[in-house]
């Protein structure tokens, strides 16, 4: 929905649903798409750990600051848009 807002695309149809665990995931995936099982099964897997990123060691060894979400997002259609 982000994207989309920065974007200016329109949202994507997202379509809230009670309980679905990555094993459903999985196999909506292979329903709706042309991607192999052997790539997507996997990352969805590693859906059932929840990640808290902590950037606080990244920061103190790169010389510059990290972008926020929404500007890389404007920097990458920045890039594939030759602006």
């Amino acid at each position: 929905e982000r994207f989309a807002k920065i974007a200016s695309i329109r949202s994507p149809l997202i379509v809230r649903v009670p309980v679905l665990t990555p094993r459903l995931s999985a196999l909506w995936v292979d329903v709706v798409t042309r991607l192999p099982p052997s790539l997507t099964h996997p990352l969805l897997e590693g859906m059932r750990n929840e990640l808290i990123a902590d950037t606080t060691r990244v920061v103190a060894v790169l010389p510059m600051r990290l972008a926020t979400f929404d500007q890389a997002v404007r920097d990458a259609l920045s890039d594939t848009r030759g602006g």
